[in-house]
């Protein structure tokens, strides 16, 4: 059984392309290989804690439970509209240059490139 498995996470590891697949894999492979889960997270850079989800996963899950449909980081602030918009926006027109022009003490002037009038500071 556990050769089956080792030849199952290799093949799979040669597969993926993913990198953080590839690492899930990588974890369970040194887990049952023997390693412990600080000694693994150590190796991979990851917390004990990381290392024993993805090794809970693999026990309930097998290795198509280790695919993540999304990244676990924070969710985008933007909706794929806002993207778009903002995309275009970028694309089409030129960016806004400001420069500061410093008056006397505590009266700087914020100035749009091509504008007459400033942003006052306080």
């Amino acid at each position: 059984m556990r050769k089956e498995e080792f030849e199952r996470l290799n093949t799979a590891m040669k597969q993926t392309s993913d990198k953080r697949l590839y690492e899930r894999h990588l974890a369970v492979r040194l887990r049952l290989e023997g390693h412990a889960f600080d000694e693994t997270g150590g190796l991979l850079s990851r917390a004990r804690q990381t290392i024993s989800i993805y090794w809970q996963t693999y026990q309930t899950h097998g290795l198509l439970g280790m695919n993540m449909d999304h990244s676990p980081g924070q969710p985008a602030k933007l909706t794929e509209e806002q993207r778009s918009q903002l995309a275009t926006m970028l694309e089409q027109q030129q960016p806004v240059t400001w420069v500061l022009k410093l008056g006397t003490p505590g009266h700087s002037r914020w100035w749009r490139s091509g504008s007459s009038r400033g942003l006052a500071l306080p």
